[in-house]
C-alpha cells in the first residue's frame, strides 16, 4: 500500500523514505520517466520541470522553483522547497506545496491540496476537493463540486465557486465568498468579511469584528461573539442571531442577546 508523502520532516532524506521505491541514497532524476505506469521520481536541488503520463505517480521535486504535472492517474506530488507549481491533472490527486509561495491546481477529480507554509494559491477545479492553505496569506478557489476550503493561519481569501461548499477562514483577517451554491461560511478568529451567494447560505463570523453580507438568498447569520459586527442580510427571508451592539439591515428575523 502506498504511504502518504510526509512533508513535515527534517530534510529531504527523511521525506524520501515515505515514497515507495525511493531511499535517501536514490539518485535524483531531473525528469520523471514518461510512462503510462506508476512512476516514482525525485527531482534535483535546482529548478525542475517534471511531467508524467498515465499511472498513479509519486513525485518529490526537492529544491528550486519546480513545475510538476501529474497527468492522468491518482498522483502524489510534493514541491518541498521553493516556489513550486503543481498540477494534478485527471484523477484523485494529492498535492503538497511545503515551503515557498506555491501554486497548486487539482484539475478534474476529487483532489486534496495542501499549501503548508508560504503565501499559496490553491485551485481545486472540477470535483469534490479539499483545500488546506496552511500558514501564510493564501488564495483558495474551490471550482466545481462540493468543496471544503480551510484557510488556517494568515489573511486568506476563500472562494467556493460552484457547488455547495464549506469555507473556514481560520485565524487571521479573512475574506470568504460563498459562490453559486448553498454554502456554509465560518470566519474563525479575526476581523473577517463574509459574502454569501444567490442561494440559502449559513454565515458565521466567529470571533472578531466581522462584516457579513448574506446576498440574495434566505440566509442564516450568526454573529454572537461579544464584538461589534456589521451585518447586511441582503435579499430573501433571513434570520440573524446577533449581539445587542451589532449593526444589522435587511434581516427579517433578528434574535439579540
Amino acid at each position: 500500500m502506498r504511504m502518504p508523502v510526509a512533508l513535515l520532516v527534517a530534510g529531504a532524506a527523511a521525506l524520501a523514505l515515505a515514497i515507495p521505491g525511493l531511499s535517501p541514497a536514490a539518485t535524483p532524476l531531473p525528469h520523471c520517466p514518461q510512462t503510462p505506469r506508476a512512476d516514482h521520481c525525485v527531482g534535483t536541488a535546482g529548478p525542475d520541470s517534471i511531467a508524467t503520463l498515465g499511472g498513479n505517480d509519486t513525485v518529490l521535486a526537492l529544491g528550486g522553483a519546480d513545475t510538476v504535472d501529474g497527468g492522468a492517474g491518482n498522483d502524489v506530488l510534493s514541491g518541498f522547497d521553493g516556489a513550486d507549481t503543481l498540477i494534478g491533472g485527471t484523477g484523485d490527486d494529492r498535492l503538497f506545496g511545503a515551503t515557498g509561495n506555491d501554486a497548486l491546481r487539482g484539475d478534474s477529480g476529487n483532489d486534496q491540496l495542501h499549501g503548508d507554509q508560504g503565501n499559496d494559491t490553491l485551485a481545486g477545479g472540477i470535483g469534490n476537493d479539499q483545500l488546506d492553505g496552511g500558514a501564510g496569506a493564501d488564495v483558495l478557489g474551490g471550482g466545481g463540486g462540493r468543496d471544503v476550503l480551510l484557510g488556517k493561519d494568515g489573511a486568506d481569501r476563500l472562494d467556493g465557486g460552484a457547488g455547495n461548499d464549506k469555507l473556514d477562514g481560520g485565524a487571521g483577517n479573512d475574506r470568504l465568498i460563498g459562490g453559486l451554491g448553498a454554502n456554509v461560511l465560518s470566519g474563525g478568529s479575526g476581523a473577517d468579511t463574509l459574502t454569501g451567494g444567490p442561494r440559502d447560505d449559513t454565515l458565521n463570523g466567529g470571533s472578531g469584528r466581522d462584516r457579513i453580507n448574506g446576498g440574495p438568498g434566505s440566509d442564516t447569520v450568526f454573529a454572537r461573539d461579544g464584538e461589534h459586527d456589521v451585518v447586511n442580510c441582503g435579499g430573501g427571508f433571513d434570520t440573524a442571531y446577533l449581539d445587542r451592539g451589532d449593526s444589522a439591515v435587511g434581516c427579517e428575523s433578528v434574535f439579540r442577546v
